[in-house]
């Protein structure tokens, strides 16, 4: 699984026959619930050992920031012979950092498709990696995962309408100890809307990733929020805050640019006026 985009392999979801599902649903019930147990009289955690699996084989850092590796799987069946045991599952992985001066968290790499695992059970109930197997890209996708699935399965990696797994976000925000919402305001808002006076408050949601403008308690939007502009080699040329596709501004703006002057402070780069927003202590 790639960990340097956040492009998701995801195929076409057709018309799925009902009774298929219902089939398929009973059969990984089923499934999963014969290969739990215990070995030689121990409790062992596969989910966990899967867990650690994803983990190590998707997590790549070679700087010396603080990165956060994320994980969620689904699994669909799970197959036993002797001392080894293959679990089928849908993979979500992410890689999430601080990169930005003003402190949020941000995902920078990841992706999402089937994967099958193969464990070594070890005399002690422990498990050891033997094979972490993802599908071929491109017009082998499909053939490859058909061949390495249990045929039911393989449809249902293919075409479930549930997508990517999750990842708990609570666990991300709780690692690097960051805020749920970072606000600034601009004292006398006159500069940026002709016809109201009063405070603006842009509200940064670090979780949803969507910024909130509201003058005088008044929503004026909210819009999804990046925090960089690129040049054609893809690097980062400025910090700022672009907010985008806002069709319902006064005056016919239609975006703003917030540059970072520091953690602290953001300045309009794209009024003439040049207006500055302040943190609010949170």
């Amino acid at each position: 699984m790639s960990t340097n985009s956040t492009e998701k392999k995801r195929l076409p979801i057709y018309k799925k026959p009902v009774f298929w599902i219902i089939v398929a649903s009973i059969v990984v019930i089923s499934l999963v619930g014969i290969f739990a147990g215990t070995v030689n009289g121990k409790e062992f955690d596969l989910d966990s050992a899967v867990s650690q699996a994803i983990i190590e084989h998707n997590s790549y850092n070679e700087s010396e920031r603080d990165v956060f590796s994320a994980e969620a799987h689904s699994t669909y069946c799970k197959q036993r012979k002797g001392n080894q045991i293959t679990v089928y599952l849908q993979v979500s992985y992410e890689e999430y950092a601080i990169d930005n001066p003003l402190g949020i968290v941000e995902q920078y790499g990841g992706g999402w498709c089937p994967c099958a695992i193969t464990f070594e059970i070890n005399e002690d109930g422990s498990y050891k990696v033997m094979e972490y197997w993802e599908p071929e890209d491109g017009s082998y996708y499909a053939s490859s995962i058909k061949k390495k699935f249990p045929h039911i399965f393989a449809y249902l990696a293919l075409y479930d309408s549930k997508g990517a797994p999750e990842i708990d976000m609570s666990k991300v925000y709780e690692h690097f100890n960051a805020p749920k919402t970072v606000s600034f305001v601009a004292n006398d808002s006159g500069h940026l809307f002709c016809e109201d006076k009063g405070d603006a408050v842009l509200t940064l949601n670090t979780q949803t990733g969507y910024a909130t403008l509201k003058v005088n308690g008044k929503e004026i939007f909210t819009d999804f929020y990046s925090f960089f502009d690129f040049d054609d080699n893809g690097d980062p040329v400025d910090e700022y805050i672009y907010l985008c596709d806002v069709d319902n501004l006064p005056n016919n703006r239609f975006e703003y640019d917030f540059t970072i002057v520091d953690k602290n402070t953001l300045c309009v780069t794209n009024l003439p006026e040049k207006p500055l927003f302040t943190r609010i202590e949170e």
